[in-house]
């Protein structure tokens, strides 16, 4: 049987996932701030997200595919310790929010592969660019479901999560900070 849900508890639902995610962001940021360890206080904020307890993470996890359903569009920052792991997390998070897959571009030069080192940067967009986007970098188009991935000089690990939600006008940006990589793992 389908569950059918009142307009005002869909709403209910959805803001408890924004507060959820409020609360994690401020918490987390807190964390990055007075622990101060590493790049920007990456290494705090990492063991602070990775000493959240099952049940918080099974309620951020509700939470962010809450918003993700929502959204008329997803924008993914990966931050992580090494390529395997960063595409691996972006595999898992894509899946688990249903978002469309798209090329991986920055992983070789002409069909080459190339060795990135160290840390990575992957920017997903579940979205299309605009043309003054496109204008703007260099005619590069951004199709839905296309990653870039990078190297990173920083010290955060984890899934910067922006949702672009519909308000009255116009669809508005939510910025998430570094939610934990493995989240959707498994």
């Amino acid at each position: 049987e389908i569950m059918k849900i009142h307009p005002d508890e869909a709403l209910d639902v959805y803001s408890e996932a924004g507060r959820l995610l409020d609360v994690y962001d401020r918490d987390h940021r807190v964390a990055a701030k007075t622990g101060g360890a590493g790049m920007g206080g990456g290494l705090s904020g990492n063991a602070f997200a990775a000493s959240l307890p099952d049940r918080r993470l099974l309620e951020l996890r509700a939470a962010v595919q809450c918003m993700a359903k929502r959204a008329s569009r997803v924008t993914l920052g990966i931050c992580a310790e090494d390529t395997t792991a960063g595409v691996g997390g972006l595999k898992d998070w894509v899946t688990a929010l249903s978002l469309p897959r798209g090329s991986l571009h920055g992983m070789d030069v002409d069909g080459v592969p190339i060795e990135i080192p160290g840390h990575i940067y992957i920017k997903y967009n579940s979205g299309t660019r605009t043309f003054a986007d496109i204008r703007a970098n260099g005619g590069i188009a951004w199709k839905p479901g296309d990653a870039f991935l990078s190297g990173y000089d920083g010290d955060f690990e984890g899934v910067g999560f922006s949702p672009w939600l519909p308000t009255d006008d116009e669809d508005a940006l939510r910025l998430c900070a570094y939610l934990p990589l493995g989240m959707f793992n498994g």
